[in-house]
């Protein structure tokens, strides 16, 4: 009974580290990828998950790729939509941890928003004192077994410049691989 017990408590923790692992994997890609030289700046805030990006994946049929990924398609299954419901209605919350990827340094949202909105300061401050862009990244959602992970990341340049990003990356072996990349957004 007392191994039973034991294997019981480390069978979650294995899982909650391999989340983590796969979930810092996914993010490095998906920040690095974007990363021009200079540091990587984020918004240490969670975001949830825009209804674009809620819409797009509830559909169930993506496609899409970049420069160094082919064209992929995914069809997802009524129970692949059951779980990621489930998820989108139990948003995690909280903060990225400082040094989230090499290279990087994080704003609090509310700090970023001052800075932003402010008349005096605004883009030009934030460009001459912390970079070209800043970044937003929603928590991973795993499914099928924790073999195909959604994210979504802003990428915001300016006022009115800047893109929102649809990930797909799927597991090969024990490497997390770019997938499906989905363009939701402009500005």
């Amino acid at each position: 009974m007392r191994t039973f017990v034991l294997i019981a408590l480390f069978i979650p923790i294995g899982f909650a580290c391999e989340a983590q692992d796969a979930s810092q994997q996914i993010i490095n890609d998906a920040l690095h990828r974007l990363q021009d030289t200079g540091t990587l700046i984020y918004v240490v805030d969670k975001y949830g998950w825009y209804d674009d990006a809620k819409e797009v994946l509830l559909k169930g049929k993506l496609s899409g790729g970049d420069e160094e990924t082919q064209q992929n398609k995914l069809v997802l299954t009524a129970d692949d939509k059951k779980l990621l419901k489930k998820q989108f209605n139990n948003p995690s919350s909280g903060y990225w941890v400082n040094d989230l990827v090499t290279n990087s340094k994080s704003i609090r949202n509310d700090s970023l928003s001052r800075i932003l909105f402010d008349k005096e300061k605004g883009w030009a401050f934030f460009h001459r004192e912390f970079g070209k862009a800043y970044f937003q990244i929603s928590d991973p959602i795993f499914i099928r077994n924790n073999s195909l992970a959604f994210v979504t990341l802003i990428q915001m340049q300016g006022n009115s410049a800047g893109y929102k990003l649809l990930y797909v990356y799927k597991k090969q072996g024990q490497t997390w691989k770019r997938f499906i990349l989905v363009v939701l957004g402009a500005w």
